[in-house]
């Protein structure tokens, strides 16, 4: 899937256009985005991000704040030690 959304951008970046076409990897939805954005910057110049559009990056973000609130659900993150000086 990876592969398709790299090719999607260097042809693209080839015909030269100011609107580059996007996959999200969730739901497969193509979508335009700016040629100049950063997100398009990021995306050509390291294929091996994805782009999600706004309505998956919501659901997602909804749905893991439903499981954290039910107490069961833990988010494993590193813990930052702060050095005192």
């Amino acid at each position: 899937m990876n592969t398709m959304i790299y090719v999607i951008l260097v042809l693209s970046s080839i015909i030269g256009g100011l609107i580059v076409k996007v996959q999200c990897v969730i739901c497969d939805r193509i979508e335009e985005i700016d040629d100049d954005s950063p997100l398009a910057k990021m995306l050509r110049n390291r294929p091996i991000h994805t782009f999600m559009c706004q309505e998956c990056h919501d659901r997602i973000s909804q749905k893991t704040k439903e499981r954290l609130a039910t107490g069961k659900f833990r988010l494993y993150r590193d813990k930052k030690d702060e050095e005192e000086w």
